[in-house]
């Protein structure tokens, strides 16, 4: 808003970073929200190129401002071409995987009209318990399977922080399984001031020589501990691991950068509380983490839980949908038809939420439901599958 309001009113300070950048690149363009859109805007000019990459179905900051159809928009008002990638990489090696990746987007672009045979519905491996407690327990075997070759990455992602994390943690201790617990969130008290706390450290220790290698940050690392010493818990752990990930990040994949730039990325990092982007470098085979938290990682494969109606689309969404006490097919909810048209822009964003979730996974994804379901008082109630899993092209069958 200060640059904005600099441009507004220094007009040879606008035009200087006009002529400045010749090639403005963009990515995850389908979150910019309007701020960053104009800021965009005011540094474009006839002569700039712009390369704005993004997929407009894991668009899933609409709750905090990404502007809707911002990609189309963005072609019109400047004549660029649109490149569309046609398959997803990840999934090479698994003809499922390609059939639901293709199958979701169909659902998105078709507005949940998609032309879609039986034959080529996408098979999705489903755990389904009696409780929650006999979810959890299917979720944890599973992941005991998968860890079987001692070098398979596993995630299981939560839509929020809500019971059946907690049933599903009790699961992982009491058998034995180490995980990493990154249920946390960008507004989470302790996750802003350590990300603040490591800001005012790191510019303190390296704002003048900013000399940058992995002994420095290693050290760096270590100061940030001490003066935590006193504190305790769970989500205070995952931080420190995050902090190690992040210097084992910057050691490896940065590795070539010049000290002033790891100096700038590392700041970005602190001051964005992007610490989490580290997560997939922790040295832990299990993962729980929220589906934003997990957006831009990947691994060998998740598990998607609670994939049950008022959790995933969230209680807002279900509340509005005329189907919301309907019995459904086969344990799962279906979409009214028709669709009411002042209801699907709502349910397209639970299904970028959906989407994201699903293709954090480079193997095979799981999704995870129960009958019984815990609201936030403790108290059970009755539960289906999603409608996220009973779109048209989507089949679920029994994980092995």
């Amino acid at each position: 808003m200060f640059v904005l309001e600099i441009f507004a009113h220094y007009a040879e300070v606008k035009k200087f970073y006009k002529n400045y950048y010749p090639l403005i690149v963009v990515d995850e363009f389908q979150d910019t929200n309007c701020i960053a859109w104009a800021l965009l805007k005011s540094i474009i000019s006839d002569q700039t190129q712009l390369l704005f990459l993004g997929d407009p179905l894991q668009r899933i900051y609409g709750f905090i401002g990404a502007l809707p159809n911002i990609m189309s928009s963005a072609a019109n008002e400047y004549g660029m071409d649109k490149i569309a990638l046609s398959k997803n990489y990840r999934f090479c090696n698994n003809p499922e995987m390609l059939k639901l990746d293709n199958n979701i987007r169909i659902n998105a672009s078709s507005r949940f009209s998609p032309a879609i045979s039986e034959e080529d519905a996408a098979r999705l491996p489903a755990f389904w318990g009696r409780t929650q407690q006999d979810e959890a327990e299917q979720i944890v075997t599973k992941v005991q399977t998968l860890m079987g070759n001692g070098t398979s990455k596993i995630s299981i992602l939560f839509r929020g922080r809500g019971k059946n994390v907690e049933v599903v943690e009790t699961e992982l201790s009491r058998k034995q399984i180490p995980y990493f617990y990154g249920m946390f969130t960008d507004e989470d008290a302790d996750y802003v001031e350590f990300h603040n706390k490591c800001q005012d450290m790191f510019i303190k220790r390296f704002g003048k020589q900013k000399t940058i290698n992995k002994k420095a940050l290693i050290s760096f690392s270590d100061s940030v501990k001490k003066a935590y010493e006193t504190a305790n818990g769970k989500m205070i752990d995952s931080l420190f691991r995050l902090l190690d990930a992040l210097v084992e990040k910057v050691s490896i994949d940065y590795a070539d950068l010049l000290p002033e730039d790891k100096y700038t990325l590392l700041l970005d990092i602190f001051e964005n509380r992007q610490l989490k982007q580290a997560m997939e470098y922790v040295e832990s085979q299990v993962i729980l983490s929220t589906v934003h938290g997990a957006k831009g990682l990947e691994w060998d494969y998740v598990i998607l839980g609670d994939i049950e109606r008022w959790l995933f689309p969230g209680y807002y969404t279900c509340n509005n949908c005329m189907n919301k006490f309907a019995n459904g097919a086969n344990c799962c909810c279906t979409l009214p038809n028709p669709l009411p048209t002042s209801f699907v822009d709502k349910i397209l964003d639970e299904l970028s939420v959906f989407y994201v979730g699903v293709t954090r996974a480079k193997k095979q994804v799981y999704v995870s439901a129960s009958a019984k379901r815990l609201d936030y008082n403790g108290n059970e109630k009755g539960s289906i599958f999603s409608c996220m899993v009973g779109i048209a092209g989507v089949k679920l069958v029994k994980a092995d």
